[in-house]
Order: structure tokens, then C-alpha cells, then sequence
């Protein structure tokens, strides 16, 4: 191996807001040093349990990374942002790209609005994908 690891590290931030509480969240993992952002992985996912609690079953819905030094990773500064979507039993089934060129340090921000502002649409893609 080439000193890429199958297994994200540790990050150093990691966060959830819940979108449509119980239903739908957002997570974002930061792996950050000297206030740079290293690595990043946010992610849309929702919860098919029929009632919120102990028997959670959060999945994948969609999720944009930036892991250069993974061997499953992405380069955003070489390959540009781009968007992995995802059907019931996180499996991953297209991948959306032609998003604008943005920093790697306000990308996860940048992912983070995007999923606030279209939880919905793509909540009803992951839906129609799924049956």
C-alpha cells in the first residue's frame, strides 16, 4: 500500500443537526490541523426505524468527501466537489458532479447548505431510487 488506509482517522470535529428531527439528519467529520481543514466527509442520511429511538436505522442518502488520503478518497482541489447518492442499504448508485470550485477549507460549509437547502428534493430522488 502506499501509505493510504482503508479506514478514515479519528476526526477531529464531529457534529450532527437534525434537519427533520428523527427522520432526517445531517453529519458532518472534520479531520482539521492548525485550523486548516484536512479531510471531510458530510453526509445526508435518513432513518427508516418506524418510530425514532433505540432501533435507529440511519442510511446513507447522499455525501460529499474530501479524503485525499484514502485509497477510497477524492481530491476536491483535483477532481472538483461532487455528490455520491445513494439507495436504501448505503448503496452507493451515481455519483452528480459539476458543482462550482470551492476551497477546501468553506467546503464543508458550502455541503452543509446544500443539504439544508435540499434535503427534500433529494430525500424524494433517494425514495424513487430505492424501490
Amino acid at each position: 500500500m502506499d501509505g493510504r488506509d482503508l479506514e478514515s482517522p479519528t476526526p477531529d470535529r464531529s457534529y450532527t443537526a437534525h434537519l427533520d428531527y428523527g427522520r432526517v439528519r445531517r453529519r458532518t467529520e472534520l479531520g482539521v490541523k492548525e485550523g486548516d481543514v484536512l479531510w471531510f466527509i458530510v453526509q445526508l442520511e435518513y432513518n427508516h426505524a418506524p418510530e425514532y429511538g433505540a432501533e435507529d436505522d440511519w442510511q446513507h442518502v447522499a455525501r460529499f468527501d474530501h479524503h485525499p488520503h484514502m485509497d477510497w478518497g477524492h481530491d476536491i482541489a483535483e477532481e472538483r466537489l461532487h455528490i455520491d447518492l445513494y439507495a436504501y442499504g448505503n448503496l452507493k448508485v451515481d455519483v452528480q458532479k459539476g458543482f462550482p470550485e470551492i476551497p477546501v477549507n468553506r467546503a464543508p460549509a458550502y455541503c452543509e447548505r446544500f443539504f439544508d437547502e435540499r434535503y427534500e428534493d433529494l430525500l424524494a430522488d433517494y425514495h424513487e431510487r430505492s424501490k
